[in-house]
This record gives structure tokens, sequence and C-alpha cells, in this order.
């Protein structure tokens, strides 16, 4: 069979659809064995490559972080009613 006859409409069909899930299979496989081999030879160079927990991680630390300092400017602003410029400023 021809790549073509894996796609579209036909695949649906029982008599396509074994086939076409072996051959997903077997690409997911080889992409899977490609990925992990240039894992293994960029490592030892100085890449550092990020997982979705490392990712997810980082990204609550920064968003830790970010809340922590607007509550501290929260804090800050709500005892300082001046104006940081030394302009007057209207209440209202």
């Amino acid at each position: 069979m021809v790549r073509s006859q894996f796609s579209g409409p036909e695949c649906t069909q029982q008599a396509y659809l074994d086939d076409a899930q072996a051959v997903a299979r077997e690409i997911m496989r080889r992409a899977r064995h490609n990925v992990e081999a240039l894992i293994v030879k960029l490592e030892p160079l100085g890449y550092e490559l990020l997982t979705a927990n490392r990712n997810a991680a980082t990204s609550l630390q920064g968003l830790s972080q970010a809340m922590g300092m607007m509550k501290a400017m929260g804090q800050f602003t709500a005892g300082n009613h001046s104006n940081p410029h030394g302009r007057a400023t209207k209440r209202g």
C-alpha cells in the first residue's frame, strides 16, 4: 500500500485501519528513538532540556515570586498616599 491510502476517509475502513494504526505506531516508535538519541548527544555538550515537570515547576516559582512582589507593592502603596513625583495630586 502506498502512503496516500493511509490518509483521509479511506483510513476509517476496517481493512485499512489496522495497517494505518501499525504504521502510526512504528512512526512514533522511531520518532521517540530519534528524540532520545538527540538528548543523549546534546546533554554532554551542555544543552539543558526542559521536561514538562521542570518547566511547570519553574513557571510556578516565577508566578509565586510575582505574586509576592505584587502583595508587597500593595502593602507599600496602601500606606503611601503621597505622589512619588512631588506634585500635587487630586483626591476625590
